[in-house]
């Protein structure tokens, strides 16, 4: 039976439902818009087969809505209700390709859960860099010889030089707290993180599985395949000694990829909370007129229950589970970022 959705405060559950204008004459009926996105939705999104609602029942009800109202609002209204069923951040509407900031997405993850990151860390650092956005990229921790690096958005070729540099440290804290890009995730995201996972791998491991979606069969489905890095038999592990991986609920996308994959070396701990639990391979599509949609026909799962129908991908769970709590934060006390730094002090 259909679990009754509640829609108080549309608007206010989409980031950027505000810019989203409508004229008298849109460039594409909204009904229109509506059956491609439903259509796209049930060929690709893979989530579908775990909801406890019938989404065919919620797919037809809000296109009756639609086809009675007509309007753009009305279209906005019930993606924008769909998407919190769903709860898939890589499913995005797009208005208007050229204007990225107009789209509707599932943005209610972000406010679930602590951030347990704190905006201003540089007092915990004997020297840092900062990137272009201000936020500390790497640097070495005050009284230590452990170096740093927050990983967002960071070029490959940039991490690679840095970690080489660090070689004579007796660790390394790679910081993907936060680490996401809020839409539009292109393969070489997600190539970034699988190199990574190699160049810091002394063997080949298996850290994921993922799958596709077919068509809009609930079950068709490629078959399940290992993700695990190439390692020739002249590979060089680019750093050795012990490595600390520091997760929020807010790591996401690539940076989940790199966190599986770290997770399986020897070397490395992960320390924090479980990360976000929305890994995919996010395609961007054309419906009609100038509507866009971005959806991923990728499914993840961890080695350990890849073969659990019934069990939803929520997130890779840390090895040591750290918070930070508000007087903590309050008082500048990371103590997330702490607990790494104990772990790698001699």
């Amino acid at each position: 039976m259909m679990k009754k959705i509640l829609l108080a405060g549309l608007f206010l559950g989409c980031i950027s439902c505000d810019s989203l204008v409508f004229d008298d004459s849109p460039t594409a009926p909204p009904l229109e818009v509506y059956d491609a996105f439903v259509e796209e939705l049930k060929t690709k999104n893979p989530f579908l087969q775990y909801l406890s609602v019938d989404v065919d029942s919620l797919f037809e009800a809000n296109r009756r809505l639609i086809k009675k109202k007509k309007t753009g609002q009305q279209l906005i209204a019930s993606i924008d209700e769909i998407l919190i069923v769903i709860k898939d951040a890589h499913t995005v509407l797009v208005y208007d390709e050229a204007d990225r900031n107009a789209y509707i997405n599932y943005s209610e993850w972000l406010d679930l859960y602590p951030e347990n990151r704190l905006s201003d860390i540089s007092h915990y650092f004997d020297s840092y860099t900062n990137n272009k956005n201000g936020s500390i990229q790497y640097g070495r921790l005050l009284n230590t010889n452990i170096g740093y690096i927050s990983i967002n958005r960071m070029p490959f070729r940039e991490f690679r030089k840095k970690i080489r540099s660090y070689n004579d440290m007796d660790g390394v804290i790679i910081d993907l707290r936060s680490a996401y890009t809020k839409h539009y995730i292109s393969i070489h995201d997600y190539d970034i993180g699988a190199g990574i996972v190699k160049m810091l791998s002394d063997s080949s491991r298996t850290y994921l599985y993922k799958r596709t979606k077919l068509s809009s069969g609930d079950s068709d489905f490629s078959n399940w395949q290992q993700m695990r890095p190439s390692i020739p038999d002249n590979h060089k592990q680019e750093f050795s000694n012990p490595i600390v991986v520091l997760t929020n609920r807010q790591t996401k996308d690539a940076a989940e990829l790199l966190t599986a994959g770290l997770k399986k070396v020897p070397t490395v701990t992960v320390i924090g909370d479980t990360t976000a639990g929305f890994i995919g391979n996010p395609d961007f599509t054309h419906l009609s007129g100038v509507w866009y949609m971005q959806v991923s026909n990728e499914e993840f799962k961890l080695p350990d229950n890849y073969q659990d129908s019934s069990h939803r991908f929520r997130g890779i769970p840390p090895d040591s589970i750290v918070h930070i709590n508000p007087d903590d934060a309050a008082s500048g006390i990371d103590t997330i970022l702490e607990a790494a730094i104990e772990v790698l002090s001699p």
